[in-house]
C-alpha cells in the first residue's frame, strides 16, 4: 500500500498507523509521498502530505530534512545536461517527469543517466500491479529508451519487478523492441546456432528478451518438433506470460501475437496445452488482461496452411516481400521484410510502419546481408528466411 505512487487515498491509513504507533523501518518507503506530484484541486493528496510529515516526525526525522517543495525551477530547465542525472535525487527542487522530458530534449545519453532512470523507474513501478491507475512513467521509459542498447538490461530488470502492472510490462517490452534495429538481430539470428538460439528461448539475455517470437520461428525451422525445441518455444512462452499479458497493446505486440501461431504449427501435446493455457489467460476475464481469446479452429489449420519446403522459391536477383499485419489490413503496425539474393549473399531489409506509440517514431527501417560460402547455401538460406517469416504470419506480397 505505501508503494502506491498515485496518492490514493488508502495510504491514509498506513501513515496514520506509523506516525500513531511510531512503527520503525519505513522511512524510506514514506518519503516518497512528500515530493510525489498532487493536485491543487484533490483534498486527499494535501492530507496525504501533511500525514507524511507527521510519520516521519514520530520516527525522528528532523524536519530540515525534508524541506519544503521549492518550484524555482520545477521543471529543470536551467540545469545542465550533465546534471540531470542527479536532479533525481533532489525531489524538493524538481519534478522526477520533467527532468525525463529534459534528458529526451537535449538526447542527453550517459551511464550515469541510465542508473538514475533505472531507480526511478522501479520506484515508480515496483508495486503498479496494485494500481487501478498506472503512475504515468512513460516519459522515464522514453528516456531510457534514447540511451541506446546500453539501456536493455535496465529495461529487463523492470521485466523482472514480481508486482509490476501487466500493461507496463507490454509497454516495457514492447519499447525495448524500438531500440536495436530488427536487421541487426535478424544478422545476428541467420549465424547463430540451434543451440545457442534454444539457449536465449529458455533464458533471453536483455538483447532478445522482446524479440523470442523471431527467435521461436528460426528455432522451429532449424530443428522442427524436437522435444528440446518445443520445451523452448514453451519457456519462451511462459516468460511472455508471468504476470498475465496486459495493456491495449498486448494484441499488437509481435511475441503474443506470433507465439500462439508458432505453438500451433509446432502441433505437439506439450506445445498444444501450452497454447490452450494461453487461451485460458484470455478468457479469463480478469481486470488486468486486455488480451483477446484465440481463434483455436483457425490457429489449428497454420501447419496446414505452410507450403512444403521444396514449393518455396528463391532465385538470384529476386526481389521478395513478404508483409505482415499486426491487427488487420488497413490498420497496422505493418511489418515487411524485403529479401533478395545476389550471387552468395543474402540481402535483407525490415521495416516496421504505423507504429502507435506515443513519442517513438512510427516508421522504422534497417538493412544488412549475410553473406554465404555458395549460391546454393545462399538460396537455402533465403528459403529458410521465406519459411520462417510464413509461420510468424507474413505473407508473400503479389506484384
Amino acid at each position: 500500500m505505501l508503494g502506491n505512487r498515485n496518492n490514493n487515498p488508502r495510504i491514509y491509513g498506513p501513515l496514520r498507523a506509523i506516525a500513531e504507533l511510531k512503527l520503525t523501518g519505513f522511512e524510506a518507503d514514506i518519503r516518497y509521498h512528500i515530493y510525489s506530484e498532487a493536485s491543487i484541486f484533490e483534498i486527499a493528496h494535501a492530507i496525504i502530505k501533511e500525514t507524511t510529515r507527521d510519520a516521519l516526525d514520530s520516527l525522528g526525522v528532523a524536519p530540515e530534512a525534508l524541506p519544503e517543495f521549492d518550484d524555482e525551477d520545477e521543471y529543470a530547465t536551467d540545469v545542465v545536461p550533465e546534471d540531470l542525472p542527479d536532479a533525481f535525487k533532489h525531489p524538493e527542487k524538481y519534478l522526477p517527469e520533467s527532468v525525463c522530458e529534459r534528458i529526451i530534449r537535449e538526447e542527453y545519453r550517459h551511464p550515469e543517466a541510465i542508473a538514475a532512470l533505472s531507480s526511478y523507474l522501479k520506484e515508480m513501478l515496483q508495486y503498479s500491479i496494485d494500481e487501478k491507475s498506472s503512475p504515468d512513467a512513460w516519459k522515464g521509459l522514453l528516456a531510457l529508451r534514447i540511451q541506446g542498447v546500453g539501456a536493455l538490461p535496465a529495461f529487463a530488470e523492470l521485466l523482472e519487478l514480481p508486482h509490476i502492472k501487466p500493461s507496463q510490462m507490454t509497454k516495457t517490452l514492447y519499447l525495448m523492441r524500438t531500440i536495436e534495429p530488427e536487421a541487426d538481430i535478424r544478422h545476428w539470428l541467420y549465424q547463430a546456432t540451434e543451440v545457442e538460439i534454444l539457449t536465449q528461448l529458455h533464458n533471453a539475455e536483455p538483447r532478445f528478451m522482446p524479440w523470442l517470437d523471431l527467435l521461436a520461428a528460426r528455432a522451429w525451422t532449424l530443428s522442427g518438433d524436437k522435444p528440446a525445441t518445443i520445451s523452448a518455444l514453451c519457456a519462451a512462452t511462459a516468460f511472455r506470460t508471468r504476470g498475465l499479458p496486459g495493456g491495449k497493446q498486448c494484441n499488437e505486440e509481435p511475441i503474443l501475437r506470433r507465439l500462439p501461431r508458432i505453438l500451433a504449427i509446432a502441433n505437439t501435446s506439450q506445445s498444444l496445452d501450452c497454447l490452450q493455457r494461453l487461451d485460458q489467460i484470455a478468457r479469463s476475464g480478469h481486470e488486468y488482461s486486455d488480451y483477446k481469446p484465440l481463434d483455436l479452429e483457425a490457429l489449428a489449420t497454420s501447419r496446414e496452411q505452410l507450403p512444403p519446403s521444396h514449393a518455396i522459391s528463391a532465385s538470384q536477383e529476386e526481389a521478395i516481400c513478404l508483409l505482415q499485419s499486426m491487427r488487420d489490413e488497413v490498420n497496422g503496425p505493418f511489418h515487411h521484410l524485403n529479401l533478395k539474393i545476389s550471387h552468395t549473399s543474402v540481402l535483407f531489409e525490415c521495416s516496421l510502419t504505423g507504429l502507435h506509440l506515443h513519442g517513438v517514431p512510427q516508421e522504422s527501417e534497417s538493412r544488412a546481408q549475410i553473406d554465404c560460402a555458395s549460391e546454393a547455401e545462399a538460396i537455402h538460406l533465403a528459403k529458410s528466411i521465406i519459411l520462417e517469416s510464413l509461420i510468424l504470419g507474413y505473407h508473400i506480397k503479389t506484384k
